[in-house]
């Protein structure tokens, strides 16, 4: 009988714990339905980083690589294409394949008090393009838990930054972004129609290099471009003293050209096409038989070796040589383009790409940056930045009319999708009107114990008088059954307060939505772009 006894008072117990626990399980302020979703009709997508970088922190942060795991593995439970960490006990990756790239930017993390009773994060959201080579869509997502006292601060993370991404693939915008990729072709299109009168140029005579041991012959026809606020690259193209460079580089009409031997030179800026981003430069003093690099007019093959010739990261670096492959041939917005693994930083815009033999492939104009999109660079094909610039290649230079070709507006690509952000938090940062948030958890945790505890008291002695039901054996109890009975009333009642006077967990459907202003800038190396922006796309 006694082991009886023991046994229920024990299921009782068990109960009551149960129950606390299910009362500690965090629960999101606002539930996000999930879309339905048809893997086939989107993009494969995949996830470069999260950023943290909140005002109460002094160092800008990239979370753990488990984050990055958990979010692919959320998206690839709701149906969406997710590439990238498929099998990290054999080292398999395929984000390099993705369509999209997908970054965020936590800007703030915050709770009610130390004791975590409700929690808050906000995330910048941006989705890249690879191929288009441009940012397609952005929101702000802000997400809330409640009932957190009882979770390990890990556990804490979890459920907020899972919540900031669930808010951002409910968005049927967000899946409509994920359709507008445009497979790359391995195949140059046409060139333009010519925007210059033809010009005639002195061919760069002929001859063999061997790279990487000839670099320091290659690199007497590079130059370092110096206009008022940086540095460009370029090279020699005929022993007349013309050079190419990049369009974004060649920003005024009178450059400084200082070649591998520290003599500089100034030269004109002759033509100009900002939409290729190509620019044709001539020595002002008529230097004749200076150095120079043949132009290669046949494509390159995937996975040629080619050499970077140029000064990344500034002028100290000037003259280096970074080798690499051809990572292919792209098509973006009806430009064709190089793209290189070949290591490349700013300065090295306007530079060269060569092969083997020395001889020019490319014109480098921009590199892709962010955690998942590293050795992402692109360049002009010789052959396009001529017929750009409308130059052919003769016995001697003819007189070249020059002609700047304005800019092409920004707008004529498609604008990126600004979605409505989430609205402002419901509890974090504001405590409830006479109230303290943190009482809520307390008394409803406290509240249960005292329930279950004269529960427990109350069910016992009744099990107790049932076996010895004597007048003196209930005398002995009673007084325990009312300690049990008025243990469980306060319990309930300090239960039943903390479900009726404390906030309400749905916010008002009043609550004001405001949308994000928040835009991306172009321009690698530009001041104030560093790990902010996921993936940075534009001119070094």
């Amino acid at each position: 009988m006694f082991y009886k006894r023991v046994g229920v008072a024990a299921g009782l117990a068990l109960g009551a714990v149960s129950l606390l626990g299910s009362v500690a399980e965090a629960k999101p302020v606002r539930a996000r339905v999930p879309l339905q979703v048809k893997g086939d009709d989107l993009g494969t997508v995949t996830i470069s980083a999260l950023v943290i970088q909140a005002p109460e922190l002094d160092d800008v942060l990239i979370v753990k690589e488990k984050y990055v795991v958990m979010f692919l593995e959320e998206m690839r439970r709701q149906g969406f294409r997710a590439l990238g960490r498929e099998n990290l006990a054999l080292n398999q990756d395929r984000s390099d394949e993705a369509d999209f790239v997908l970054g965020g930017t936590m800007t703030s993390v915050d709770c009610n008090d130390e004791q975590r009773i409700t929690c808050g994060v906000s995330i910048d959201w941006q989705l890249l393009d690879k191929h288009d080579g441009r940012i397609v869509y952005q929101v702000t997502s802000r997400h809330e838990e409640m009932q957190l006292a009882d979770l390990e601060k890990a556990d804490v993370g979890n459920q907020l930054l899972l919540g900031g991404l669930r808010s951002l693939l409910s968005r049927s915008k967000f899946a409509e972004a994920l359709k507008r990729s445009s497979a790359p072709t391995e195949a140059v299109p046409a060139a333009a129609a010519p925007r210059f009168a033809n010009g005639q140029v002195r061919a760069c005579p002929a001859r063999a290099l061997s790279l990487p041991k000839q670099s320091d012959e290659a690199l007497k026809a590079t130059a370092v471009i110096k206009v008022n606020g940086g540095i460009g690259s370029a090279v020699v193209i005929s022993p007349d003293g013309l050079l190419l460079t990049a369009a974004h580089v060649a920003t005024e009409d009178n450059v400084i050209v200082r070649f591998k031997d520290g003599k500089e030179h100034p030269a004109n800026v002759l033509r100009v096409d900002d939409r290729t981003d190509v620019a044709l430069l001539q020595l002002k003093d008529g230097t004749r038989d200076t150095p120079c690099l043949a132009l290669r007019s046949e494509t390159p093959s995937t996975g040629e070796d080619v050499f970077a010739l140029g000064a990344p990261g500034g002028e100290r670096l000037s003259f280096s040589v970074t080798r690499g492959i051809v990572s292919g041939i792209r098509s973006m917005d009806g430009l064709s383009f190089i793209q290189t693994d070949t290591s490349i930083s700013p300065g090295n815009s306007g530079g060269p790409l060569v092969d083997a033999k020395g001889q020019v492939v490319a014109i480098m104009t921009w590199k892709m940056m962010g955690g998942g999109t590293e050795g992402l660079g692109f360049g002009v094909p010789s052959a396009n930045a001529t017929t750009a610039l409308s130059l052919t290649f003769g016995d001697s230079t003819g007189a070249l009319a020059t002609r700047r070709e304005a800019a092409k507006p920004a707008a004529s690509a498609a604008a990126a999708v600004v979605d409505t952000a989430d609205p402002a938090w419901f509890y974090v940062g504001k405590d409830a009107p006479g109230r303290t948030p943190g009482w809520v958890g307390q008394t409803r945790g406290w509240g249960w114990v005292a329930l279950s505890l004269g529960a427990v008291t109350v069910g016992t002695t009744v099990l107790l008088n049932a076996n010895d039901p004597t007048p003196d054996g209930f005398r002995t109890l009673r007084t325990w059954n009312t300690v049990g009975w008025a243990l469980g009333g306060v319990g309930l009642g300090m239960v039943l307060s903390s479900y009726l006077f404390a906030p309400h967990p749905k916010p008002p459907s009043s609550a004001k939505r405001t949308p994000s202003s928040r835009r991306i800038t172009a321009g690698i190396g530009a001041p104030g772009i560093g790990l902010t922006s996921i993936a940075v796309m534009g001119t070094f």
